[in-house]
């Protein structure tokens, strides 16, 4: 055994892999360079991390499955007959990565969706990412493992994960081209069974905002609706302190209805060219970025509401202390994903939609919006406005159901596209532009069965034996919805 052998042998026990390979080679230039200690040590250094990042490279391209793949330099971009080309350029720079967020890649077959994810898969492995890239037959065998799998050790929970893992195969399966009657696919997503709610219900609603609503000359009931809506809308600039006012008060409220980890904190921002009107992004860690989006006025009579919502004691409570409850303390992993399509999101939006509810009983939070945010906002109120929206908002409660009914007409084949439009706005009680917005919401391919995740969550808190000891429960328990439904 040569004497370089043996220090070959050293310095990989040592964990070096680059410098043993090429020993002799490196140190005849150590001598030719006559380099010092230091030089010698940074050349090892350099030698080392290159080595180590082509070998990560080489094993995260292997285990990504990416497999062979055109570049986006061959995309034909005038193949698709309708493609965001500035979308998908932009996506290829990675930065929803950074921002925490999805990509969904939509349409038909042979347009190019596969050839653009290998290539968004691609540059994240290059940019020092671990990488998956699997087919939706791949992940279905995936799934049958999982379903093998399922602790047993905890009755609830196997029951709640099989309940889950029925929504992925149901989102797989859909993904793969297939189809299932649309109720059907509401039930594996969700765990729910909707009902239509009796257009009577609409029209007992109706009457009964007629006689709030202030009249408006030759106004029908939705200009009636409109005009009154708008007496409270704020400009974006007053935002931030309005929101900051809504931030503290539903918090501090919050931390009296329950137990707040101390290191939790929301960051509210305000955004844009966006198709909803706010959005919780959970961040992990007890930390969440609420946004608000501009391009739909802001109003004061709904913002408290909107940031219970999102906020507390509505999404960012339920994602903190379940990851509190469920993850850290007892290791379920399960909740370090929030799925958009399973049962888990009937309960979210529940509490969402009841956690006004919860902090603000029988409608006081009017009265704190009247006496605060309008104010703050410079926006002047009437002796009985706080009365008059709080008997607005319970005879328009009826109406959330609206959506829902319209879905389900549309996709049993009841009604067709002109006929669901007209029927969200004549019982919806809405313009054209907004009834054309929701109708592309219930139709489209990702959220076509969501909107009973609203209405079903917020009904099966409401008519518990007691709200609030539901609400509290389901903050940090994992709950199916048809076990909340069961007699």
């Amino acid at each position: 055994m040569t004497m370089n052998n043996s220090l070959s042998g050293q310095l990989r026990q040592i964990g070096l892999c680059a410098v043993p390979a090429q020993l002799d080679d490196f140190l005849a230039r150590a001598a030719k360079a006559r380099w010092s200690p230091h030089q010698l040590l940074e050349e090892v250094a350099r030698a080392e991390t290159t080595e180590r990042s082509r070998r990560s490279l080489e094993r995260r391209l292997r285990l990504s499955g990416i497999k062979s793949f055109k570049p986006m330099a061959d995309f034909d971009w005038a193949w698709p007959t309708q493609i965001e080309r500035s979308l998908i350029e932009r996506a290829l720079t990675l930065d929803f990565l950074s921002q925490a967020r999805n990509l969904v890649l939509m349409g038909g077959n042979g347009l190019g969706k596969t050839m653009i994810a290998q290539n968004l898969c691609h540059q994240a492995v290059l940019a020092g990412h671990s990488v998956s890239f699997r087919s939706a037959a791949a992940l279905l065998d995936d799934l049958a493992r999982l379903e093998d799998s399922i602790p047993g050790d905890d009755p609830a929970r196997a029951v709640y994960l099989s309940a889950t893992l029925r929504a992925i195969e149901c989102t797989l399966r859909l993904l793969n081209g297939e189809t299932f009657d649309y109720l059907q696919e509401v039930h594996r997503l969700y765990d729910i069974h909707p009902q239509l709610t009796p257009e009577s219900a609409f029209e007992s609603a109706h009457h009964a905002l007629d006689s709030l609503l202030p009249p408006l000359p030759g106004g029908e009931m939705t200009a009636r609706l409109v005009a009154w809506r708008q007496r409270f809308e704020f400009p974006a600039e007053r935002g931030p302190a309005l929101l900051e006012l809504a931030r503290a008060e539903t918090r501090r409220r919050t931390a009296a209805f329950v137990a707040l980890p101390h290191e939790e904190s929301v960051e509210v921002r305000l955004t844009s060219n966006q198709p909803w009107s706010a959005y919780n992004w959970y961040l992990g860690n007890g930390r969440s970025l609420i946004e608000f989006n501009t391009d739909m006025p802001l109003n004061a009579t709904t913002l408290l509401a909107t940031f219970a919502h999102e906020g507390y004691p509505g999404h960012h409570t339920e994602a903190i202390l379940k990851e509190q409850a469920l993850y850290r303390q007892r290791g379920y992993a399960e909740q370090a994903a929030a799925l958009l399509h399973s049962p888990a999101a009937v309960i979210a939006e529940g509490i969402a939609t009841t956690a006004l509810d919860m902090i603000f009983p029988d409608g006081t939070g009017h009265d704190w919006t009247v006496a605060v945010l309008l104010p703050a906002a410079g926006i002047a109120a009437e002796p009985d406005t706080a009365a008059r929206l709080r008997g607005l908002e319970a005879a328009g409660a009826a109406l959330r159901a609206v959506n829902a009914n319209a879905a389900i007409l549309y996709h049993t084949g009841q009604l067709d596209e002109a006929q669901t439009r007209d029927y969200i706005r004549t019982y919806g009680l809405t313009s054209p532009e907004r009834s054309a917005q929701i109708f592309r919401f219930c139709t489209h391919p990702l959220y076509r069965a969501y909107s009973f995740t609203y209405s079903e969550g917020r009904r099966l808190i409401a008519t518990s034996p007691d709200p609030v000891a539901t609400f509290r429960r389901l903050l940090t328990e994992q709950v199916l919805p048809s076990e909340l439904a069961a007699p």
